[in-house]
């Protein structure tokens, strides 16, 4: 029964819409959109069966949204845990108090979002988020500083300052806890899938579809939280029931492929992410 199907992450891109332009994070198609509070209502109704984790994140800068704190509410009445990715340059700038929402379960600030910044940027914006942490250290979500590229030493040398111990970075899949609910992120960047990239290989597996799928900002139902473009769109939650789209073929055909190892969608077949956790995801 479709009812019964559960999934780990869903993401709901709140905007696509973005105040930097990392370099790391590659450019989609859409138009921009910023979703509005009754889409989101829609979306979140269609949702809420299938999945207690909402990610406000595939594109965009979630903290741009005017109405952040309003779906923070809406979806901390339907008993959902919300997490948050955010270049942390707005943070500061936010009218309510964000660490203090009961619907925030947990954080990721891109700190290597920075790395581009005038110094006098960093600097500004570093002390704005030391502030925040601070205030933050002894509440429940999780706080997670993000580091994916290398030649960080400005970023490392301002956490290291401000955890007054030496922080040893390097760009391997870990997460080392520092202080309180505070955790650091590393990894090397990844590339983000196009169609347009070469094909990889159609053999393999991944979460997307399976333990997660993702809400573009217009209301696109997707199985892949990558799919920027919306390339596998199953079709459009503002226009379908859910019911419909996850007992479509494309979506049968997706989910059975990965099942047995088989990428069965061009871009799925040009990504390269899935193999950076390959033995984890046939481990899990």
């Amino acid at each position: 029964m479709i009812e019964a199907v559960k999934f780990d992450r869903l993401y709901v891109e709140i905007t696509n819409t973005c105040n930097l332009s990392c370099t790391f994070c590659t450019p989609h198609w859409r138009d921009n959109r910023v979703m509005s509070v009754e889409d989101f209502q829609r979306i979140l109704n269609q949702l809420s069966p299938f999945g207690d984790h909402l990610y406000f994140h595939v594109k965009g800068e979630p903290t741009l949204h005017p109405e952040l704190k309003t779906f923070l509410d809406l979806a901390h009445q339907a008993h959902k845990k919300v997490h948050l990715v955010t270049n942390g340059t707005l943070i500061s700038k936010l009218t309510f108090d964000l660490g203090a929402h009961p619907a925030l379960a947990s954080l990721v600030i891109s700190l290597h979002s920075l790395q581009p910044l005038p110094t006098s940027a960093q600097k500004t914006i570093l002390g704005d988020l030391s502030r925040f942490l601070t205030v933050n250290r002894q509440r429940t979500l999780t706080i997670y500083l993000r580091l994916w590229n290398e030649n960080n030493g400005v970023l490392i040398q301002w956490l290291s300052d401000y955890l007054g111990q030496p922080i040893h970075y390097t760009p391997s899949k870990k997460r080392q806890p520092l202080i309180d609910n505070l955790v650091l992120d590393t990894d090397q960047a990844f590339e983000w899938p196009d169609i347009e990239h070469p094909k990889v290989t159609d053999k393999g597996t991944c979460y997307g579809g399976l333990k997660m799928l993702a809400v573009l900002a217009d209301g696109t139902l997707t199985p892949c939280c990558l799919d920027h473009n919306g390339h596998l769109a199953l079709g459009n939650l503002l226009e379908t029931p859910i019911s419909e789209l996850l007992t479509s073929p494309r979506y049968a055909d997706f989910r059975n492929g990965l099942e047995h190892g088989q990428l069965i969608e061009d871009l799925c077949q040009r990504c390269t992410y899935h193999l950076k956790h390959k033995k984890r995801i046939s481990q899990g």
